[in-house]
């Protein structure tokens, strides 16, 4: 499901679109050292992994929830060697890098300053405040935004065409009160429960798909399917606040 290309990367628009800086660099596999800033599910994986594509290179990824000081330095040599042998620069990326102590992130300056690899850095929190100032001055910082609905729908439309594409089956998305199929209700309704994350959207379909693929007999996406699916996935929104009171809402329009 993840995009492979530019073209089928959905949201960012001020970030990848038409004649912007990261987009050229992209382009033109001029890409440095960067950053991207942003919440959960907001495509800076997705958004790495395409330049990892465009470059068609060595990639290793890593996070700083689980890897060690060990764990670093080996993805840092391996990537260090990758350009030795055949001097094309690999691409190392650390996700939640802002969960790296000072030992780990002083340990990759030394590797980012020579250039032996392109460092792509992913973080929910302020950069300025998390990240090492001497490593932070040598990558491009870019911040993502919350996904809108339109992104969110356009990610979990292409979501469902390839998953039942791959099963080979047909579907209906439908309102239980309503006698024709209304498409666009649900996937706003699936968008609203996101709250701009494509990761929590493709959770609820992914459960909502697998309880259709389990039994030939079903071929609808229901609201009470999708309240069910959200239910399970226990997303996490504040019960006390207005977001509360949204979600409520839209189950029962």
């Amino acid at each position: 499901v993840r995009p492979k290309t530019l073209d089928e990367y959905f949201g960012q628009e001020e970030l990848i679109g038409e004649n912007s800086i990261l987009k050229t660099l992209i382009i033109e596999n001029k890409v440095p050292s960067l950053i991207f800033w942003g919440p959960p599910g907001v495509g800076k994986t997705c958004l790495a992994r395409i330049i990892a594509h465009q470059y068609n290179t060595f990639y290793r990824e890593i996070s700083g929830t689980i890897h060690s000081l060990s764990d670093l330095k080996k993805a840092s040599e391996e990537c260090a060697n990758h350009l030795k042998l055949t001097g094309k620069k690999a691409i190392l990326f650390i996700d939640e890098i802002h969960r790296f102590n000072k030992l780990q992130q002083d340990s990759l300056l030394s590797w980012v300053e020579r250039g032996s690899f392109i460092l792509i850095g992913a973080t929910t929190e302020n950069p300025s405040f998390k990240l090492n100032s001497a490593l932070l001055s040598r990558c491009r910082v870019f911040q993502l935004q919350k996904l809108s609905k339109n992104a969110i729908t356009s990610i979990i439309e292409r979501a469902i065409k390839i998953k039942l594409e791959l099963y080979d089956k047909t579907l209906i998305i439908k309102n239980e009160s309503e006698s024709e199929t209304n498409t666009t209700n649900i996937l706003e309704l699936l968008a609203v429960m996101s709250d701009g994350d494509a990761r929590n959207s493709l959770n609820i379909v992914d459960m909502a798909l697998n309880l259709i693929l389990s039994d030939d007999s079903m071929n609808e996406i229901t609201k009470d399917m999708i309240k069910m699916s959200f239910q399970k996935t226990q997303l996490l929104y504040d019960k006390d606040g207005e977001e509360h009171n949204n979600l409520i809402s839209a189950f029962h329009e």
